[in-house]
């Protein structure tokens, strides 16, 4: 079933510049960008700028409880923003600091943020404290992505392996590595159920290629090839999403 059936585009919004990192929460639309984080209030439509991040902002989460949103980028910096309900906007109210590369993806459980990086660490920070509380020597290469499932974290790398970490706060502990295949990096994988409602690991390769494993066993369920280089996946109900370089998304239904 071709994508035009299954959405219709009902807004379009020209940012002008390159755009590194995307979320939506609680009605705020957050756009990462070269140097800082457009902001659109949903409901009204305002819009304002965050500025303190220098060069690209790779990712941004929502700490929902706490009214607040990290983002990280190309600075190695991991900065804090809390919403004043006073101003109706975003203001920064920390930033966190240590990793040697850039910072390429966020992930909030409870009151820790896991940051995977460029230096091959991913690291463990205290929200309530704002401080770092482990380090982890994860990948060999480049930390591409994170995912939280279960009570697990996983990890993903160019060095082509893909980690199942279990953590006893606030430490992180090695269970598992699988290695997708020899010299094909993994650069951002998903989870997502299938048409049985089994879970399903999404991974999109430097190979062309998407590959799909079973959870918990890492078993392969295939391979789907692409003509073009697969940048990044992410899911949905009944489907999933890849993003390509040339600038297409394309649509997967599970069946």
């Amino acid at each position: 079933e071709p994508p035009s059936a299954l959405f219709a585009l009902s807004l379009s919004i020209q940012i002008g510049e390159d755009v590194g990192s995307v979320l939506v929460a609680s009605g705020w639309l957050f756009v990462g960008i070269p140097g800082r984080i457009k902001c659109w209030n949903m409901a009204d439509n305002s819009q304002f700028d965050l500025n303190g991040h220098r060069g690209q902002v790779h990712s941004i989460v929502a700490y929902t409880e706490q009214g607040m949103v990290f983002s990280g980028g190309e600075d190695c910096g991991i900065l804090a923003w809390k919403f004043n309900p006073q101003t109706n906007m975003f203001e920064q109210v920390g930033a966190m600091h240590g990793h040697g590369g850039a910072i390429l993806q966020l992930e909030v459980v409870g009151t820790l943020l896991f940051s995977a990086s460029m230096d091959g660490t991913v690291r463990v920070w205290d929200l309530n404290s704002a401080q770092c509380v482990h380090t982890c020597q994860a990948h060999q290469q480049p930390v591409m992505g994170l995912l939280v499932w279960e009570q697990h974290l996983l990890s993903c790398s160019l060095d082509g392996t893909i980690k199942v970490w279990t953590w006893t706060a606030p430490n992180l502990d090695l269970a598992y590595t699988h290695q997708v295949e020899h010299n094909v990096g993994v650069l951002g994988m998903c989870g997502s159920l299938n048409a049985k409602q089994q879970p399903v690991l999404v991974s999109a390769c430097n190979d062309n290629a998407i590959r799909f494993f079973e959870l918990p066993s890492f078993n392969s369920l295939g391979t789907l090839k692409q003509r073009k280089d697969v940048r990044c996946v992410d899911s949905g109900p009944g489907m999933f999403f890849a993003g390509h370089s040339d600038g297409t998304v394309r649509v997967w239904k599970w069946v």
